[in-house]
């Protein structure tokens, strides 16, 4: 008797793991990634949470990553495009800091470290990654705008195109 009832707890367990897992996917923001044309021929892509990419689109060759990481700031204009992201694995221990406290590696990134580019959309030339300071020296000897300042995807949000 004891031995049916475990069999029965654990098929329904396992039906319980399988339906909350579907119910993620169908339940899923169809807004959950989203990309936007910059100009010419790059756009902001989110592929996940983790990486916001800026990326150089070409009949050619597909798409290549200009920008990696999380680019989490942004300006551009028919010259260039100026971005602050956080790396990769940096925008991953800020998510999972409480699941990884014993981790010595994730121990050992900075917590406010960021990188800074700029592109030259003409030239397709990318700059970076930079310190803040670098940055500035950069945009000062490339000529950027002075008014042209780094803003955050917030303030793009009506121009994302949301992707399934």
């Amino acid at each position: 008797m004891k031995n049916k009832l475990f069999k029965i707890g654990g098929t329904i367990l396992i039906i319980m793991v399988v339906v909350l897992n579907l119910h993620g996917c169908i339940i899923a923001s169809p807004k959950s990634d989203y990309k936007m044309k910059l100009t010419k021929d790059y756009q902001l892509w989110e592929i996940n949470r983790y990486n916001v990419v800026i990326i150089k689109t070409s009949d050619k060759e597909g798409s290549d990553a200009r920008v990696p990481g999380k680019v989490i700031e942004l300006n551009f204009n028919d010259e260039y495009i100026i971005a602050r992201s956080i790396p990769t694995y940096k925008a991953r221990k800020k998510e999972f800091t409480n699941l990884m406290e014993e981790d010595k590696y994730m121990e050992s990134i900075p917590e406010e470290e960021y990188e800074f580019w700029v592109i030259e959309v003409e030239k397709d030339i990318v700059h970076g990654p930079f310190n803040e300071e670098e940055f500035k020296k950069t945009k000062e000897e490339l000529s950027v705008p002075e008014s042209m300042e780094l803003k955050e995807l917030k303030s793009y949000k009506k121009n994302f195109e949301y992707v399934k």
